[in-house]
């Protein structure tokens, strides 16, 4: 982890007099100077006023936030952020910067951003990843329990970038990125400002997370809903409203970028997203509660980002958080370290789209560490070190195919009772990872697909390149199916299984072991390979066959070559060449020839009658080969 950076501010003499500075050479650093010196950020550190969107900035402070952990900040911030609010009119001020100077600013109620597209608002504090230091900007929790401290909607291109959000153990979500929500009904209910109950119009796609837009013009305003019934709905209003009051839904937003961000002191959670929303807990939140076709929130980014649950025994529900989805899709993330939570990250539903994970670290998860629904995972370089019992990746199918992708990654934790360390319901490549299962001296690191079985002709898939299997013993890589049978090499009744098992090793350090190559396309294995001439293209040895055609009750069988329970080729083994089954010479029934029963060994029959004569010209000679039954 990267070391906070300091800002120095100018030097001062006993008076308070800036101190003068002896410049040399060319006036270029003089140039220089002055441009930094009436800079917007250097006064910002130094504590001088800056003008609300000078030149593209504006501090919090200019705004009466006091950041001294005592005041409540809340309207101050807000005051700010609804400058670049869609609901404000004349506030679609583009591509600015809003600062955080250093300290730690209370809020007691959810700050929102509402942008339009092409916002491309940058919320900047002076230090990142704090971690409850005390030291550069924290935005810390003081309200209710269970409530949202920032949600962001429509905000194209927005960043959030060196500011930590602290839960202080009671809000219940960090950050909520919404999605586009298609609503349009009325509120039903007349509000005065405050948490009030409603009846609305229509229910439809509102539920507990829903951000909702109330209102019309100057007196329109964001709300994020806390509770629902089968007809009513809780929120905060900033307003009064009207029961005729229009209710919207909210504006989806792409290219977001979180860096150097902290999210810290999540509360401990009984339940996950999937079980129970209102009760679950995230640093991040990203989509809404509820899925539509026109969900929409995609191409965001995470770089240098720290999630951190309240420590063991008192883990949150995710770190980050992928709600229903629609076009909520398209995710990147590197460096990010995930800190007690049951899931690091939760993908929950993915019916499309892609999450690339970049040399995450997870720490204390208690379910897994991912948990991937659907869509297509890349992971790269993560490393998972934790003595907790969990998995490191699980999920089930989504609407569309599933496929993960693990690569370089390091597994050292404490499997389940059965011990997976991966256990999921789609198509696997894993390359080059270590899986170690630290849940006693001898358990084996176990990959399960946990949907379907691996025959021919299943969708299901995996591939394992030089991975290796801590405790694995001699033999094939430690594969099962959804049933908890190892697969490798002949569980389904000799049957080829859609699995690649090639360079993987087990044991343990100091005594590794080499597993066995497996192909999927058909069964090019031998344990006696090494008895066969290393010139050889297949290797089998003399006790196995190297090549059988069969058909299987999925009948997947060589074109051409007839249905049969049994081998109808086989070449190897103690019978060398051989076949089993009729093999049509022209379009007769009359040309059929049918081989001695199989594996006999014997050879041609000895020739009996002469049938008939062939002629077999050579040169200008003909000679007669006789044709003997």
């Amino acid at each position: 982890m990267s070391s906070p950076r300091t800002f120095k501010p100018l030097k001062r003499d006993r008076m308070g007099r800036r101190m003068k500075f002896q410049l040399y050479g060319s006036s270029l650093p003089l140039a220089v100077l002055c441009c930094l010196i009436g800079s917007p950020l250097l006064r910002a550190q130094e504590g001088q006023p800056v003008s609300a969107g000078a030149r593209g900035f504006v501090s919090v402070k200019d705004m009466g936030a006091k950041g001294d952990g005592i005041t409540d900040d809340t309207t101050a911030i807000q005051s700010v952020l609804d400058r670049f609010c869609q609901h404000i009119p004349g506030a679609q001020v583009r591509g600015t910067t809003i600062y955080f100077p250093p300290g730690v600013y209370l809020i007691s109620s959810p700050l929102f951003l509402y942008g339009s597209p092409g916002t491309g608002i940058k919320l900047q504090g002076a230090l990142g990843r704090t971690r409850g230091t005390g030291y550069g900007s924290t935005i810390r929790w003081k309200g209710f329990h269970g409530a949202t401290m920032f949600i962001a909607i429509g905000v194209n291109n927005s960043q959030l970038d060196n500011i930590e959000f602290d839960l202080n153990g009671s809000a219940r979500v960090g950050i909520h990125l919404a999605a586009t929500n298609p609503i349009n009904t009325t509120l039903g209910t007349a509000v005065a400002p405050g948490t009030a109950t409603v009846a609305p119009g229509s229910m439809a796609n509102i539920t507990v997370g829903t951000v909702l837009n109330v209102g019309r013009g100057t007196n329109m305003e964001p709300v994020y809903v806390t509770a629902t019934a089968s007809s009513t709905f809780t929120a905060a209003f900033a307003k009064p409203h009207s029961a005729n009051d229009p209710v919207g839904g909210s504006a989806g937003s792409s290219g977001v970028k979180f860096s150097n961000l902290t999210v810290t002191d999540v509360p401990i959670a009984a339940t996950t997203f999937d079980s129970d929303q209102l009760n679950s807990t995230a640093a991040i939140e990203i989509g809404n509660p509820t899925s539509y076709a026109t969900n929409q929130v995609s191409e965001v980014s995470f770089e240098n980002v720290y999630l951190q649950g309240l420590g063991t025994g008192q883990e949150g529900s995710a770190g980050i958080v992928i709600l229903a989805g629609g076009n909520v899709k398209n995710f990147s993330a590197r460096d990010v370290a995930f800190s007690s939570f049951k899931y690091g990250l939760d993908w929950l539903t993915a019916p499309s789209g892609s999450f690339t994970l970049s040399r995450p670290i997870f720490a204390g998860s208690t379910l897994a560490d991912i948990r991937a629904n659907g869509g297509s995972l890349f992971v790269d370089g993560a490393e998972s070190e934790s003595a907790t019992s969990h998995l490191f990746l699980t999920g089930g199918p989504g609407a569309n195919a599933s496929h993960a992708t693990l690569v370089d990654c390091s597994v050292e934790i404490s499997a389940p009772a059965n011990d997976y360390v991966i256990s999921y319901a789609g198509n696997l490549t894993l390359i080059g990872n270590k899986f170690f299962n630290l849940r006693g001296g001898t358990n084996v690191a176990k990959i399960q697909i946990n949907s379907g079985s691996f025959r021919q002709n299943s969708p299901i898939a995996l591939t394992s390149i030089g991975n290796y299997y801590q405790n694995a013993a001699s033999g094939y890589a430690p594969i099962y199916d959804s049933s908890n049978n190892k697969i490798l090499p002949s569980y389904y009744a000799n049957q080829p299984v859609q699995v690649a098992s090639l360079g993987d090793y087990g044991g343990r350090g100091g005594a590794l072991v080499k597993l066995n190559n497996y192909l999927t396309t058909s069964a090019l294995t031998s344990q006696t390979a090494e008895a066969v001439a290393a010139s050889g293209v297949l290797r089998a040895g003399d006790t196995d066959t190297a090549v059988a055609f069969r058909d299987h009750a999925d009948n997947a069988d060589v074109p051409g070559l007839t249905k049969n329970a049994s081998d109808v080729v086989f070449v190897g083994g103690p019978a060398g060449i051989g076949l089993n089954s009729a093999v049509q010479i022209g379009d007769g029934a009359s040309g059929n020839i049918q081989a001695p029963a199989k594996g006999t060994g014997t050879g041609p029959k000895t020739p009996g009658t002469v049938i008939g004569w062939v002629p077999v010209k050579v040169g200008d000679s003909t000679y007669f080969m006789p044709l003997m039954k």
